[in-house]
């Protein structure tokens, strides 16, 4: 199996929870879950432009199961993306992005879901 990198939206249990958005390699998938190697970002909404990314708690990298029926989408992101090595930063314009070098993936807001 090709390396694949995901980003994946896990739906909200209640309409105050916190947002939570997995970024990482993709390990097994079958037709109950999803295993990946992934870090959390977890965030309330609405972020503005003048929070801070204090306001983003990340996780520690961990392999992680998901059950298809917590999952709200995801996002294929380039295979070179390095994942691991990212900066959480909050734009002026409210969006939530991973910084790599030359490459930005989008968490929340708008604008595309990668800038190059």
């Amino acid at each position: 199996m090709d390396k694949k990198i995901w980003k994946v939206r896990i739906k909200k249990a209640y309409a105050d929870a916190t947002n939570h958005i997995v970024v990482g390699e993709v390990l097994e998938t079958t037709p109950i879950y999803i295993k990946l190697k992934c870090r959390a970002y977890h965030f309330k909404k609405p972020m503005q432009a003048s929070s801070s990314p204090g306001g983003i708690f990340v996780s520690d990298t961990k392999v992680r199961i998901f059950p298809w029926h917590v999952i709200s989408y995801i996002t294929e992101l380039p295979d070179d993306f390095n994942w691991e090595d990212t900066v959480v930063e909050l734009t002026g314009r409210g969006e939530i992005i991973l910084k790599q070098s030359e490459m930005n993936v989008t968490l929340k807001g708008g604008g595309g879901w990668i800038n190059q």
